[in-house]
């Protein structure tokens, strides 16, 4: 599930589903997402002969649904941020492999546990995680236990907490060797436009900007300029 661009590393995917075919002939690869790839991506499809088998569905609201239900997950991603759809998938308890790319991925999975890492472009070891997850009921079922324990980690409450802490840490501006007004500026402005922000109290959000616009703290308890009063 991804753009269709040469980021995401979708022919090395279905090159690699192309072996897998050979061991689980019933089996079909989804691709969910549009781009500027898909007609590259639908002629190595067609190449390989794998029409009837590999299935661009292109944007899908219902694709987590789908993923669901699928026995594996794949993120074939040459590079990345934060991948949502690798979160997403462990989240539904999906089996997951992974290129341990840059960045990302081996911040979700530890290696084994909760699902696989691989290196980027090689093909024919994601050939045989695949297959290892499709032969090994049971190791596959204790990697998708684990994987659904992402959402305890990255539950929001938890997250929220973290960056309220991290925006006191920022404010106060000890151990951040950084050109601290700019920095808070930009981050905080960040959140801001997305309404992560939202979760800051009134005292807070005021201290926050007052230090932004004007560099020095808001003292709320004993104002004595005129800005801060």
């Amino acid at each position: 599930m991804g753009r269709l661009n040469i980021q995401k590393g979708f022919d090395i995917l279905i090159k690699s589903f192309k072996k897998v075919k050979n061991e689980f002939p019933d089996y079909k690869l989804l691709i969910f997402g549009e781009g500027e790839e898909r007609g590259n991506l639908q002629f190595l499809i067609n190449s390989l002969e794998l029409a009837d088998d590999v299935i661009l569905c292109g944007n899908d609201k219902d694709a987590i649904f789908k993923i669901a239900e699928s026995k594996v997950f794949v993120l074939s991603s040459r590079f990345e941020g934060m991948p949502n759809a690798l979160i997403e998938a462990m989240a539904t308890g999906t089996a997951c492999i992974s290129t341990d790319c840059d960045f990302g991925p081996r911040e979700l999975i530890d290696n084994g546990k909760n699902g696989l890492l691989i290196p980027v472009d090689d093909d024919k070891l994601l050939t045989e995680k695949i297959l290892f997850l499709l032969q090994n009921d049971k190791e596959r079922e204790k990697i998708e236990n684990e994987a659904k324990l992402i959402q305890n980690m990255l539950d929001s409450s938890i997250i929220y907490n973290k960056y309220y802490n991290y925006f006191l840490k920022v404010l106060s501006f000890k151990d951040v060797k950084i050109n601290k007004r700019s920095f808070l500026s930009r981050l905080f402005m960040f959140f801001h436009h997305r309404n992560y922000t939202d979760v800051l109290s009134d005292k807070l959000y005021l201290k926050i900007i007052f230090k932004i616009k004007l560099g020095y703290p808001l003292n709320l308890k004993n104002p004595q300029t005129f800005n801060e009063k």
